[in-house]
């Protein structure tokens, strides 16, 4: 378990990190919520969260939306 921990720290941090550079590169505003095995939140966000997240329940209908399943098609395909 020591292991899977040390993994989701790392992870973490490097996700966080592609976020904050996305945002830079792209002008973009991006929030990003992540729960790990022990149910421990941990967010970040580019600007402020609640206006991000308000932003977000004021659209009906994503550009795009994707799950695991869609990333493991693609990549099975194009790798």
């Amino acid at each position: 378990m020591w292991f899977v921990q040390v993994t989701f720290t790392k992870r973490k941090f490097g996700l966080m990190k592609k976020a904050y550079e996305l945002s830079v590169l792209c002008n973009c505003e991006i929030a990003l919520i992540m729960f790990n095995s022990a149910n421990k939140l941990f967010q970040y966000a580019s600007t402020d969260m609640d206006r991000v997240l308000l932003k977000y329940t004021e659209h009906s209908d994503p550009q795009e939306s994707r799950t695991n399943k869609d990333i493991i098609e693609v990549c099975t395909e194009v790798c």
